[in-house]
């Protein structure tokens, strides 16, 4: 279990990323001039993001890049009220001999995080611009492996899409759920060719047997859990996938979720407190909370 003063350290990240401008300004001054400057003015005019080093609430230091880490910059960790419960449940479960593998790791913030609790750590990473700043934040860390192709149901070659530092946090293989929305139509983007390979060859390769295996891949969700057949049923690891709503195109989440029970899974949600509770029917949980989007935890009954 963390100290109760990490876990004061945590309240005061989510009193932040809950709290007002006024209160992340006198929190500190300078970063939220820094942040804001960025963000209205010096990103608009230039589309090039800003290095910077963020204090995370555990204590340690990592890199992102504003815009797009502005909430952790400002707040010590992400300010979304899903990612709020899901770092709190990381921080109550994850203990030391665990092995935590992030698809989609981002810049590695629950990477970082997953490391300090003690987990054994694999992050992938597909996205070049996103895995230099995943590369920075690992170094000299022990205990993470970075992994730079994407996780599918199968070895091969895909088309994968990048966009401008600001949605980096979206890149993907697939672009549906984003077609409706007006950053999508605005934002550049750039296609490659990425390796893509499968969590069963990925695990059974490298010798790995997760306990966890958190999945935010931005539509990628349905291949990803069909090329993990074999190490679901043998293994069991707990599933934590990202889950959008019908509004944002969420057939490759549904298709997961299928599978996923079918293989004896079942679904619950964090609560505010970080213990978990069952969540038969996601959709009606997303509409009933008035969001689009959940991070939901899956254990094998």
């Amino acid at each position: 279990m963390p100290s109760a003063t990490i876990i004061t350290s945590f309240e005061k990240t989510r009193a932040l990323a809950k709290g007002t401008r006024w209160q992340r300004y006198v929190h500190a001054p300078a970063r939220y001039c820094t942040a804001m400057a960025q963000k209205m003015i010096l990103y608009p005019l230039t589309g090039v993001s800003k290095k910077v080093t963020a204090n995370v609430f555990w204590g340690e230091t990592m890199n992102v890049g504003l815009p797009s880490g502005t909430d952790i910059y400002l707040t010590g960790g992400r300010s979304d009220d899903a990612e709020l419960r899901l770092t709190l449940y990381l921080l109550l479960n994850l203990k030391a001999g665990d092995t935590f593998i992030d698809v989609g790791a981002h810049y590695g913030f629950y990477s970082r995080l997953a490391a300090w609790c003690g987990a054994t750590v694999h992050a992938l990473e597909p996205s070049p611009l996103s895995f230099e700043m995943l590369e920075e934040n690992v170094r000299d860390r022990p205990g993470i492996h970075i992994h730079p192709f994407m996780a599918g149901e199968r070895e091969e070659m895909v088309d994968f899409y990048s966009f401008e530092p600001q949605y980096s946090e979206y890149d993907a293989a697939d672009t549906t759920q984003y077609e409706r929305q007006a950053w999508f139509r605005k934002a550049e983007k750039q296609m490659t060719k990425i390796r893509c390979t499968s969590l069963d060859h990925f695990t059974d390769e490298n010798n790995i047997r997760p306990d966890y295996i958190k999945i935010d891949t931005e539509g990628s969700e349905s291949v990803i859990v069909n090329g993990a057949m074999q190490l679901l049923k043998v293994n069991s690891p707990v599933i934590i996938l990202e889950y959008l709503s019908a509004e944002r195109e969420n057939t490759a989440h549904i298709n997961a979720l299928e599978t996923l029970l079918g293989l004896g899974y079942r679904i619950h949600v964090i609560q505010e407190n970080g213990t978990l509770e069952t969540c038969p029917e996601p959709d009606v949980y997303l509409a009933s909370m008035d969001r689009d989007s959940e991070n939901l935890v899956l254990k094998r009954s």
